[in-house]
């Protein structure tokens, strides 16, 4: 084999070896056989006066000088980079949520949060000898009398609500703040200002960022689609009343057969005879 040849086989041989080296990992160790690989690559030719091998040499030295740049280069960082969740349809928002984005009147949304609750256990109706319909919390929510702190009723009642397997949300545990304090009192007695402020403050923090519009057509579907998803089973306990109750108040024929359904509901959460079209007028008519 020719000088010619031999000279470019340890060329292609230096290239290919140093090459893949540093491809393959670009650690301490890396580094180390790198550098040592091309030391002896650079120094053979001149140290054995081999002169066909000098542009070997020179490729050597080329891999070494990259490697003490690399060494001493100062890493690049990119900036902060801030993402935001949203901008699209915002999905599982609870019916008086709902009743708020669809600008449904104060009592409405008042009347879906109550029924909320009696369908989850947390609260039942109480008679009120002067008349109108009261409320009471569950045996599960009634805390200690001394504890004070509000964080302190919340924990304590999201603990009932997750042995329920029930989740509370934070308007609702107002609203069972309120109940608490005004035991024995019909709900026309009661302060309900603050409470429409931070459900419609809390609706605007959860479609914060979303598409509005979108959220509110996707939620018209919705409803008109959960008509008839309403089951009864044979104990008489309903799911999904809320969304019932949303749609009759809808228009359009979707609203005529969720009215038509509501007549004959009277869930196992409801005193012995009451229907449950007239605990909601009951309701609707004492906070209007």
């Amino acid at each position: 084999m020719s000088e010619g040849w031999l000279n470019v086989g340890v060329v292609v041989l230096s290239v290919v070896g140093i090459g893949w080296l540093v491809w393959r990992e670009k650690g301490k160790w890396a580094r180390i056989v790198t550098l040592f690989v091309g030391t002896i690559v650079v120094a053979a030719p001149f140290l054995f006066s081999l002169a066909p091998y000098y542009s070997t040499g020179i490729i050597g030295l080329s891999v070494i000088v990259l490697e003490i740049r690399q060494y001493f280069t100062k890493p690049v960082y990119e900036g902060v980079h801030m993402v935001f969740e949203g901008g699209g349809i915002r999905r599982g928002l609870s019916t008086p949520q709902v009743a708020v984005l669809m600008s449904f009147s104060d009592p409405a949304i008042l009347t879906l949060a109550l029924i909320d609750l009696l369908q989850k256990g947390f609260v039942s109706i109480q008679p009120i000898e002067s008349g109108g319909i009261g409320f009471e919390l569950g045996k599960a929510f009634e805390l200690e009398e001394n504890v004070y702190n509000p964080t302190m009723k919340y924990e304590q009642r999201k603990n009932a609500a997750f042995e329920a397997k029930q989740m509370l949300l934070l308007y609702e545990d107002h609203l069972l703040e309120l109940i608490d304090q005004n035991g024995g009192k019909a709900i026309s007695e009661w302060g309900f200002e603050l409470w429409y402020s931070l459900v419609q403050r809390e609706t605007s923090h959860r479609l914060n960022g979303y598409d509005d519009a979108a959220t509110l057509i996707y939620y018209q579907a919705y409803i008109s689609h959960r008509i008839d998803q309403i089951w009864i089973n044979e104990d008489r306990s309903i799911k999904n009343i809320g969304w019932l109750i949303l749609a009759s108040w809808m228009d359009g024929k979707p609203a005529q057969e969720a009215r038509e359904r509501l007549k004959n509901l009277r869930p196992e959460w409801l005193p012995q005879g009451e229907e449950m079209v007239n605990v909601i007028e009951a309701i609707q008519d004492q906070v209007s």
